[in-house]
């Protein structure tokens, strides 16, 4: 008779375990959680070895979270092998999800939020953690605030516009903060964190800001001149204007041509990148790449709530949509409704087939 295999609810506490002063040791014991202490959640990729620096700012930003408001700090690694030095980061409890499937990661992680009420998970923008925690937020539909690069009883400080602009924005559970912004005070560049991590002392929410030398130091500025970067090569992200097709698109080539005419980068919603017509980097939207152009064209989208606080920071939209009920429309500051096609090809003619 064959073994029974016994299938661990990934929301058993017992699947977790404190973290131990020599964390990599294979012999760490495991042990139950016995309090109920609320926890802040942060979502690191791992790995065998030290720290990665992304895994070190998001661990100082959860820190940072958990100790202001007296709560515990909860590491979620997304990868088989735990690193060395979450004891030494204040991390009090480690999690490792039954199953490393993308596609199991964001339910597995979801149950454990809503079984412990996590108080908040948060991620630092720049891998694998970032785009689980954005499909957390596309599964629950729950708020989430992206490049965030400050945070106080305000609310968040996000950066948009390329990192040109900062933004205020309220609060919102879900955290995704933008690269270097929340690095520990000191510590040797091989990412692991210095000093005494368990004493609960408040870190800086973002680096302290270099001095500005004197007039008599400043070297003579350079003239470098402007660059134009091609829309097509360039991250949504970074796009002053964003042409996005939905399912109501049917003509791809006239699509890309007045785009390259509008010199605008070419995004699109889930939709049609779950079914091939545009490479993942394309997707617009919380589960994709959040984005605030100077302007953004919707060609055939409908308007799912995923997508739509993707692109709050759009300081303008343009809708093209044949349904004039779609949230979509609701949304833009200019709606067209008609027929995609017809509109993308008088745009054609109006613009020409050129740059």
């Amino acid at each position: 008779m064959s073994a029974a295999r016994v299938r661990r609810d990934p929301r058993d506490r017992s699947t977790m375990r404190r973290a131990a002063p020599q964390e990599a040791a294979k012999t760490a014991p495991v042990r139950q959680i016995a309090d109920d202490s609320p926890l802040v959640a942060v979502l690191i990729d791992g790995g065998a070895g030290p720290l990665t620096p992304l895994d070190v700012e998001a661990l100082t930003l959860g820190r940072r979270l958990a100790v202001s408001a007296g709560h515990g700090l909860l590491a979620i690694i997304l990868s088989t092998d735990a690193p060395s030095g979450l004891a030494g980061a204040g991390v009090d409890r480690v999690w490792a999800p039954p199953s490393q499937d993308s596609d199991a990661l964001s339910h597995q992680i979801t149950a454990l939020w809503h079984d412990l009420e996590l108080r908040r998970i948060v991620a630092v923008d720049g891998g694998e953690a970032a785009e689980v925690l954005r499909r957390i937020a596309a599964v629950t539909e729950g708020q989430i605030r992206t490049n965030v690069a400050a945070i106080d009883t305000s609310g968040c400080l996000c950066l948009e516009d390329g990192a040109t602009r900062e933004r205020q924005r309220d609060d919102a559970p879900l955290l995704i903060a933008a690269p270097g912004r929340f690095r520990p005070q000191a510590g040797p560049a091989s990412g692991e964190v210095s000093g005494d991590m368990s004493t609960g002392a408040a870190l800086p929410l973002s680096p302290p800001r270099s001095s500005v030398p004197d007039a008599a130091q400043a070297a003579a500025p350079v003239e470098l001149g402007i660059e134009r970067g091609d829309p097509a090569s360039l991250p949504l992200s970074e796009a002053d204007v964003v042409l996005s097709a939905g399912a109501g698109v049917s003509d791809w080539a006239l699509l890309h041509q007045v785009a390259a005419a509008l010199g605008a980068a070419v995004g699109g919603s889930r939709v049609v990148c779950d079914a091939g017509l545009l490479p993942r980097g394309r997707q617009v939207g919380i589960s994709g790449t959040v984005i605030a152009p100077r302007c953004y064209i919707a060609f055939g989208i409908s308007g799912a709530s995923q997508h739509l606080q993707g692109i709050e920071g759009a300081r303008k939209v343009v809708a093209v949509n044949a349904d004039p009920h779609a949230p979509m429309i609701a949304r833009a500051d200019l709606a067209v409704v008609t027929d995609t096609g017809a509109v993308l090809r008088a745009l054609l003619d109006r613009l020409g087939d050129t740059p």
